[in-house]
């Protein structure tokens, strides 16, 4: 996660961001999703997998917060069975006051 951020940071500070239209009709997460794997593959990269639940989790709640989730907040977050799970997390994370 940490490697996907620095890339944009990257990409975004060299200006790539600037040369997109800014009403081009295309999805921007495509896009920027679209430039990194572009650049990855300059490097003969090619992304990681997605983490698994758990190991998601808790990587989330070290990366935002700095501590593991406790056992009820992990049961809380695999109870979701919305699709949109990850994304409400890393919001409640950034919104709390551990952040």
């Amino acid at each position: 996660m940490r490697k996907l951020i620095q890339t944009i940071c990257f990409l975004l500070a060299m200006g790539v961001g600037a040369s997109l239209p800014a009403e081009s009709g295309k999805d921007p997460v495509r896009q920027i999703d679209a430039i990194i794997l572009t650049d990855l593959a300059k490097h003969g990269l090619s992304p990681n997998a997605a983490a698994d639940e758990i190991p998601f989790v808790r990587r989330v709640y070290l990366d935002v917060i700095g501590r593991i989730p406790t056992h009820k907040e992990l049961t809380k977050y695999l109870a979701d069975e919305s699709t949109d799970r990850r994304a409400k997390l890393i919001d409640t994370l950034l919104e709390s006051p551990g952040h």
